[in-house]
């Protein structure tokens, strides 16, 4: 029945369980990504605004605030190397966003394709280019879904302390030019949400 029909059984409803455990955990970290990407997209324009503010300052020019100063220098070359590394992160977080997204897309494919037949299947498995089983689609699709979580943990250890740092300067400029400091979206510890999620 297996080649030609679909029969309700204990190991097809554990495949479906599966396979749908599989998709909400990419699902989970492709939206997470994306806050992610939002937030380092207003970061980096905070970083702009404030450099063009401090630009407009003679270089000799001294901000302060309680224990924190700085001349308007130090703080366009700090800024301009915060918004170089806040590039950096953008297109490595683009990056893990279209990566997630293939990942998706791969498990909502395999999950249609479990839908058939197997002798309906389009997708084909090893040298004998046979359409897989449901254990082999549910197994593709964890393996997918580890491979989405590999590449969020990747994305973190490669770019952590970048991130920090990066960040921790806009901010130390946004409290020294404005007097204040808005920790909202804050991408360092979005990253660290998107690892536990």
């Amino acid at each position: 029945m297996g080649w030609f029909g679909i029969s309700n059984s204990a190991n097809r409803s554990n495949n479906v369980r599966s396979m749908a455990v599989d998709i909400n955990a990419v699902n989970e970290l492709r939206s997470a990504a994306n806050n992610l990407h939002s937030a380092v997209d207003y970061q980096l324009g905070r970083a702009q605004t404030l450099s063009d503010l401090v630009h407009g300052k003679p270089d000799t020019h001294r901000y302060s605030r309680n224990d924190l100063s700085a001349t308007a220098a130090q703080l366009a070359a700090e800024l301009r190397t915060a918004i170089q590394d806040g590039q950096q992160f953008r297109n490595a977080v683009s990056n893990l966003c279209a990566e997630l997204n293939h990942g998706a897309e791969l498990i909502e494919h395999l999950q249609y394709q479990y839908d058939l037949p197997r002798g309906s299947r389009t997708i084909r498995f090893g040298v004998q280019n046979v359409p897989p089983s449901g254990q082999e689609m549910a197994v593709w699709s964890e393996s997918v879904a580890v491979a989405c979580v590999q590449k969020v943990c990747n994305t973190l250890e490669q770019n952590q302390s970048r991130v920090a740092r990066t960040f921790s300067a806009i901010e130390k400029a946004d409290h020294l030019v404005t007097g204040t400091i808005s920790s909202a979206q804050r991408p360092d510890e979005l990253l660290r949400q998107l690892l536990e999620s």
